[in-house]
């Protein structure tokens, strides 16, 4: 399946409001697609472009037609979705998304704990028992990644907890951690913001009601990172040049 499939299957999913209101609207769509000109077989897709998030609007911008926007790119954003394991609780990888510049999915796949589960956190993660049957393992996962992101400028926001249970280093320089950014902890009097918080703040927007989504996380991370890049730079270069 190609990146623009994708990223209309996610967009699709992400805004649908009922299993029974999809079908009939899919029946109306393939009945006029079928009687339409070529040119009135664009307003289904325009119509689906105009039921993105905010983000996604902000991240792929208004040339719905633009190829070179599905590519990798120099930018990745990640973001990871956790269960405990053992009678520790401790965070095991369960979940990891992957968006490039411009929010197309890159990756995003459920991954089989290292160890036996305790507590799903499904309240937050979003992960369920049912998910595992679709999941890979966690070395899969993990070589997907770093070939993803090799080479790449990685954003996140706390990535230090991401890449720890991906065991997964990444070069300093090359990391651009949206919780770091100064800017951003003026309010929070050093301590790292939230995500959400931030999201509501500076795009009018509100991420992770209910279950997390780590693809929403990733591209919410990408669209602060982008709106603060040159500021953003700046610090991170500063500090490990």
């Amino acid at each position: 399946m190609g990146l623009s499939e994708n990223w209309k299957r996610l967009s699709a999913k992400q805004n649908a409001s009922s299993p029974k209101k999809d079908k009939h609207i899919l029946k109306i769509r393939k009945r006029s697609i079928a009687k339409a000109t070529p040119k009135e077989r664009e307003k289904p897709v325009k119509r689906l472009n105009q039921q993105k998030t905010p983000l996604e609007v902000y991240l792929w911008g208004k040339d719905n037609n633009n190829p070179a926007k599905e590519a990798v790119g120099k930018f990745v954003a990640i973001d990871c979705e956790f269960v405990g394991i053992g009678d520790n609780d401790e965070s095991a990888l369960a979940r990891v998304s992957i968006v490039n510049y411009y929010g197309v999915l890159l990756l995003d796949t459920f991954v089989k704990p290292q160890g036996r589960v305790t507590n799903w956190r499904t309240w937050v993660s979003g992960v369920a028992p049912h998910h595992m049957a679709e999941a890979i393992p966690f070395a899969e996962a993990q070589k997907k990644v770093e070939s993803l992101i090799k080479g790449k400028f990685l954003v996140g926001h706390a990535l230090g907890g991401d890449l720890k249970c991906l065991e997964l280093k990444h070069p300093r320089n090359k990391i651009r951690d949206t919780s770091k950014y100064s800017g951003f902890r003026v309010e929070t009097k050093g301590h790292p913001p939230s995500l959400k918080k931030l999201v509501s703040q500076y795009f009018k927007y509100d991420i992770q009601k209910g279950l997390h989504s780590s693809v929403e996380d990733a591209r919410a991370t990408m669209a602060l990172f982008r709106k603060f890049k040159s500021e953003i730079d700046q610090e991170a270069i500063a500090k490990y040049k």
